[in-house]
């Protein structure tokens, strides 16, 4: 088992990072346009982990119930079951 201290610093860092990607994603909208920004297939891929970070996330602040939750498979992979 890790510590709590560095479960806490992981925690905040993926924030972080999952709020620093969104950015990235939401000015590349403004600057290509939705359009543009979809003709891309990596950005297509990039928004998508984006929109699930950002649900994993929300998910895990809010205390899921049962009608959605969240199941975790390994290290950091992530299924949605409903």
């Amino acid at each position: 088992m890790q510590p709590a201290t560095l479960t806490q610093i992981l925690e905040y860092s993926n924030v972080f990072f999952s709020g620093l990607f969104a950015i990235e994603m939401l000015l590349k909208v403004m600057a290509d346009g939705l359009c543009g920004y979809i003709r891309v297939g990596f950005n297509v891929f990039d928004g998508f982990i984006v929109i699930l970070r950002c649900v994993r996330i929300q998910c895990e602040s809010n205390k899921v119930g049962t009608d959605a939750q969240l199941a975790y498979v390994g290290q950091d992979n992530l299924v949605l079951g409903l």
